[in-house]
C-alpha cells in the first residue's frame, strides 16, 4: 500500500508549496556553507602568513650565521 505524501499532488507532482520550500532550504544550506568556507579560507590565510614569517625568520638566522 502507498502512502500518501503531502507534497504531492494527485498525479505525483511536486507542489508549489514544497517547491517554495526546497528552494529556502536549498538556500539556507548554501548560505551556511559560504560562510564556513570563508572561515577555512581566512584561517588558511592567517595559517601562511605565520609559516612564511616563521621561514623568512629562519632564513635570516641562517644567512646571518
Amino acid at each position: 500500500m502507498t502512502k500518501n505524501k503531502p507534497y504531492l499532488d494527485m498525479e505525483g507532482f511536486i507542489t508549489p508549496l514544497q517547491c517554495l520550500n526546497d528552494l529556502v532550504t536549498s538556500c539556507t544550506e548554501y548560505l551556511k556553507v559560504k560562510e564556513q568556507e570563508q572561515t577555512k579560507r581566512q584561517e588558511i590565510e592567517t595559517w601562511e602568513k605565520i609559516a612564511i614569517a616563521e621561514i623568512q625568520a629562519k632564513r635570516d638566522l641562517l644567512i646571518n650565521y
